[in-house]
């Protein structure tokens, strides 16, 4: 089977900003060894340089928010078609006493979605955190060439195809339970076959599905017009600087720990184009 093409990529990367309100990194491996915490060399490769559990324990504790549940397909050229326990519908997909989702794409690059059990894990303690970095700035044992991972977007259990071409179908098993509403989102699922689609992410153990970074910058809301000019905003301007230095930017407050991941989007994004 092919791998994903950068187009539909990009898709996911649209809907995960859709769901959520803001944007993630996509992850496109179930299995992808991501924390909270973890040190990435560039942020489209989630392999740590630094792993999280080099961190002290209480750092990296997280929030996990509301958990939700949700069918996302890219498009109307996607249709969705379910079936009740009982009912004579969909019989060329499912017996009289299965339950299930019938997904017929109607073009190319179409992507369907499906999540049970979302939530979005944040670090607990923002500035205790931010601190520790900072000081392994200053100390230089981490350089601002380096990005560190602050949220993740994480499901119990997710399915993800793409069309690939036009007319493909996908068929997935719904558990329902007794008295269960809007099955077709709350159910658990299985996937049962599929026929003339493309990539897909089996994700029934769950998994990290996207996540965001913090890098360490210049804070431009405070620093000197004089510092902007000398290209201090940048990643490699701040790794060249003294300890010293390092140290009196931290404490005049010049140095946060922000997130980067709208900037980093954004240049994805144009690289698909």
């Amino acid at each position: 089977m092919a791998g994903v093409t950068r187009l539909q990529t990009r898709i996911l990367r649209r809907q995960i900003r859709k769901i959520y309100g803001t944007n993630f990194i996509p992850v496109l491996v179930p299995t992808a060894p991501i924390s909270i915490g973890d040190i990435l060399i560039s942020p489209k490769d989630f392999n740590a340089i630094v792993d999280s559990s080099e961190f002290p324990s209480n750092l990296i504790k997280s929030t996990n928010g509301p958990k939700n549940s949700i069918n996302i397909v890219s498009s109307n050229m996607t249709d969705l078609s379910v079936k009740a326990r009982g009912e004579g519908s969909l019989s060329e997909y499912f017996q009289l006493g299965e339950a299930g989702i019938a997904v017929n794409f109607k073009g190319e690059n179409e992507m369907f979605l499906k999540l049970n059990g979302t939530s979005i894990q944040t670090i607990r303690n923002l500035p205790e955190f931010r601190n520790y970095i900072l000081k392994r700035y200053v100390d230089g044992s981490l350089n601002a060439k380096v990005y560190i991972v602050n949220s993740l977007i994480r499901a119990d259990k997710y399915f993800l195809q793409f069309s690939g071409q036009q007319g493909g179908t996908l068929v997935l098993d719904l558990k329902v339970k007794p008295k269960q509403t809007n099955i077709q989102v709350n159910s658990d699922f299985n996937f049962k076959w599929s026929n003339r689609v493309g990539y897909s992410i089996d994700g029934s153990n769950g998994g990290v599905l996207g996540y965001k970074v913090s890098a360490v910058r210049l804070n431009g809301l405070k620093s000197p017009n004089k510092l902007i000019n000398h290209h201090l905003m940048e990643a490699d301007g701040l790794s060249l600087l003294s300890s010293s230095h390092r140290q009196k930017l931290v404490e005049t407050e010049l140095l946060e720990i922000s997130d980067v991941t709208n900037e980093l989007v954004l240049e994805m994004e144009d690289e698909l184009d």
